[in-house]
């Protein structure tokens, strides 16, 4: 990885913390959305926007999987979808409810490590 490559990855993570800070990423508040995308239901102008939040975050933690770093790295199935990635962090945020105000990146980065972790060679 290039210094340059590098100093943009981490300028990148700053700014999203600096925009959860300022806005609401939170998993209790953007779960319920999820729950709305997975059930398909018609949203109101209000919901959609937190569904596509939902949906955006997922799929960029999703897509992203294999550039993290050790500790965080988790290998996406070729198989795999989005509204299977989706259905994850629901069962997850269900089987923790400690989590409910952490940030949705986080915990998708933490869920999706659990349920497709990368082989060891």
């Amino acid at each position: 990885m290039t210094k340059t490559t590098a100093f943009a990855l981490i300028l990148a993570l700053l700014c999203s913390r600096a925009l959860a800070q300022g806005s609401n990423f939170t998993a209790d508040t953007l779960v319920p959305a999820c729950r709305a995308f997975l059930a398909a239901e018609t949203p109101t102008t209000a919901q959609a926007l937190r569904e596509g939040l939902c949906v955006g975050i997922v799929a960029t933690v999703y897509a992203d999987g294999s550039i993290y770093n050790n500790a965080n790295r988790f290998c996406v199935p070729s198989n795999s979808s989005i509204k299977q990635a989706i259905q994850i962090i629901v069962r997850f945020f269900d089987e923790h409810p400690d989590v409910r105000r952490a940030d949705l990146r986080d915990i998708a980065i933490v869920a999706f490590k659990q349920s497709w972790p990368c082989e060891v060679n």
